[in-house]
């Protein structure tokens, strides 16, 4: 495997238990997620009826991976993205285009388990389960 940049989906399968996604890309690897897998993690802890636990994980989280911010490239990239998906009649969440413009502008594959982000031209997808 190679550096990575992480979906929500990923971060939150992992943060369940459900598999050890910083070892399935194996340690020698970077990871990244960006600000706006960041907030909805967040999102997802804040409305939980038990944040503490969640909080407590994502710090753990943080301290293995990279946050990466947002800029102007990453929106240029998101404009031509959403235009391209409206083109072809695709649809994703707002959300997930941002994510895809992160990942398209480090020139990173995705890991996600989320299948529509194959429609989003030129961008490497690792789906897992």
């Amino acid at each position: 495997m190679s550096d990575v940049f992480f979906d929500t989906s990923v971060v939150v399968a992992h943060m369940r238990g459900r598999y050890d996604s910083l070892e399935r890309v194996g340690r020698q690897n970077t990871v990244f997620i960006s600000a706006t897998v960041l907030g909805e993690l967040w999102h997802g802890i804040r409305k939980s009826a038990s944040p503490d636990p969640g909080q407590a994980l994502l710090a753990l989280f943080l301290r293995q991976v990279g946050v990466l911010r947002l800029d102007e490239g990453t929106a240029e990239i998101y404009g031509a993205i959403a235009a391209s998906l409206e083109r072809k009649g695709a649809k994703i969440p707002v959300n997930d285009i941002w994510i895809a413009a992160a990942a398209l502008e480090c020139g990173l594959p995705l890991a996600t388990s989320d299948s529509h982000f194959q429609c989003v031209d030129g961008l490497q997808v690792w789906l897992w389960e």
